[in-house]
């Protein structure tokens, strides 16, 4: 939760920062003011993703999705134990 919070608090800076810069009329006119904004956001929602503890369920689903594409590539399996 640290990394959306600290996104959206980033992004809130970049922000007040376009607005202090190019005026108001920044947060409207220029789309790549809101393209950056909506990118730290998003980063955050990201970095929150890919560090956030697996569920064991969700594990033991990718598991077995892995076991079976590579019976069906024919690859030797390889079990990946679910912590």
């Amino acid at each position: 939760m640290l990394p959306i919070m600290f996104g959206i608090a980033m992004a809130l800076g970049f922000d007040a920062l376009a607005v202090a810069t190019y005026g108001s009329a920044a947060l409207t006119d220029y789309v790549w003011v809101q393209m950056v904004t909506w990118g730290l956001i998003g980063g955050g929602v990201a970095v929150h993703a890919m560090t956030r503890p697996t569920p064991i369920w969700w594990c033991r689903l990718l598991s077995r999705a892995k076991v079976w594409l590579q019976g069906l590539s024919g690859v030797g399996t390889v079990h990946a134990p679910c912590v």
